[in-house]
């Protein structure tokens, strides 16, 4: 096995593998670092990220290249980062995310984590590494750095993603670890995530249609800006793909980039035998315990995971991916919650569940897991839902068909872009379901309760839709979980 960059051979702290002494040197940040920005007042983050929330966008044909302008006038953290393994694509990057730093945390190395969106707290997208394991950036460290990147951006070109994206470079390069896994915001080819010149590995996950406003209406335009991400020479693990030009326009990319790609089901796979969850590529086969995500699509996306650290150099891997499995968690993606979790206003006998994703291939997958379950007939399943108004709607719910035997719709307390209750209420009845507008999450609940009477089936209940849902729930409701304090 070709070691990329050999995570294991050692902490490389700030230095990025491929660039010289020379080069990292070169981080003159002009008035101030982030850690000297104490030395003047920095208002408290609720302040700086209502100040970054007010600040300009740009056009994102020119996002890029106005934010290496920036990062450069920073420093140039881009460049100073700790190898870097680089995830896109429409469904699974935030698992796929989630097993790559259980795995890396398994092994030993400390793991820098950033991805988007949050569900509660800004911070969550800032994990940052250590010896214990990733915690989420500090308030005061979040709003030094933050200010810090708004003060050097003087004609306010940089989008709030961007500012954002800066801010975690900066904070990375600033703090030794083994390794950083970044997650791209939107697309690839333009996402401000895509500064990153030399990664260790870039992992693309399955492609469908979302945000097509921004990433085009076929499939293959939206391939081709997922691809974006492939670096010449480098190596990129692509994910089960359920549109064969997706994988053929990653290949062609890569192609042309002389970048080597591993594709599930040529190159490496995995799947469940029992209990047992086998991965398998060309080299090696090992026999895990099932992931604690649920869902079969996330055996798809650990087993991306396993490839993509093989090819980083993680060390140990077998034994980090073994403990990797049961220590994998990602909020608000099939998340079982307790009922008693809701203030006593839900059944107490229903199955509660969590679940951000927004476009129909992510309803099929939903709806697969819950249909497949052998005590599906044991339980009369609600949906409750909200969504933004960007979503296909109605493709998400048509996979819910036979098996919701009402839908709930809800407003997004955080989201000014949302279908009314009302209007995603048409929309399902429109497809032959029970529909219901309601006001909020706990009057859905109820309802539910009150349906649910004296019933020998219990309710199993699905809050589902976005994140900006999940978020919304696990806010109101701290028993859902909370992520840890620095």
């Amino acid at each position: 096995m070709r070691l990329w960059y050999g995570l294991g051979a050692g902490r490389p702290g700030c230095r990025t593998p491929g660039v010289s002494p020379s080069q990292n040197g070169l981080r003159m940040r002009g008035a101030a670092a982030p850690a000297d920005v104490g030395l003047v007042p920095v208002p408290p983050l609720p302040v700086v990220l209502a100040r970054l929330l007010g600040s300009a966008g740009t056009d994102p044909s020119r996002t890029l290249e106005r934010l290496r302008d920036l990062s450069n006038a920073l420093g140039r953290p881009h460049l100073t980062l700790p190898p870097v393994i680089h995830v896109a694509g429409t469904n699974g990057k935030g698992s796929t995310v989630a097993f790559l730093k259980a795995i890396c945390q398994s092994a030993g190395l400390a793991a820098h984590v950033y991805t988007s969106p949050h569900l509660v707290r800004w911070n969550e997208r800032f994990q940052m590494g250590g010896a214990t394991g990733a915690r989420i950036v500090s308030d005061e460290k979040l709003a030094q750095t933050l200010h810090h990147v708004m003060e050097a951006d003087e004609t306010g070109a940089a989008s709030i993603f961007g500012k954002l994206t800066l801010a975690a470079f900066l904070l990375f390069s600033d703090h030794p670890a083994d390794v950083a896994i970044v997650e791209t915001g939107l697309g690839g080819r333009r996402d401000a995530t895509n500064l990153i010149e030399t990664p260790a590995a870039s992992v693309i996950t399955s492609i469908s249609y979302d945000h097509q406003a921004a990433l085009g209406d076929r499939i293959d335009q939206i391939a081709r800006e997922k691809a974006g991400i492939i670096k010449p020479g480098r190596p990129v693990v692509v994910g089960r793909q359920e549109y064969k030009e997706a994988l053929d326009v990653i290949r062609s990319e890569a192609a042309g980039l002389g970048s080597p790609v591993f594709a599930h089901g040529d190159d490496f796979g995995a799947r469940m035998i029992g209990d047992t969850l086998r991965y398998e590529d060309t080299e090696i086969t090992l026999e895990l315990e099932a992931p604690k995500l649920c869902g079969c699509h996330q055996v798809e996306n650990a087993a991306s995971a396993i490839k993509a650290a093989r090819l980083a150099g993680v060390p140990r891997l077998d034994q980090a991916a073994q403990r990797a499995m049961r220590a994998v968690d990602w909020p608000g993606r099939l998340q079982k919650v307790r009922p008693d979790g809701f203030s006593g206003r839900a059944p107490p006998s229903a199955e509660i569940w969590l679940d951000g994703g927004h476009n129909p291939s992510a309803g099929q997958r939903i709806s697969e897991y819950f249909r497949s379950g052998a005590d599906a007939d044991r339980h009369t399943f609600h949906l409750i839902t909200g969504m933004n108004r960007d979503k296909d709607a109605a493709g998400y719910l048509r996979n819910f068909a036979k098996l919701a035997a009402h839908i709930y719709t809800v407003p997004l307390r955080t989201s000014a872009h949302m279908y009314l209750p009302r209007e995603l209420a048409e929309i399902a009845s429109s497809l032959g379901f029970a529909a219901t507008p309601v006001p909020d999450v706990i009057s859905a609940l109820q309802a539910i309760t009150l349906a649910a009477g004296e019933s020998a089936r219990a309710p199993r209940v699905l809050i589902a839709g976005s994140l900006y849902l999940v978020g919304d729930v696990l806010e109101s409701f701290p028993a859902a979980g909370r992520w840890p304090e620095v």
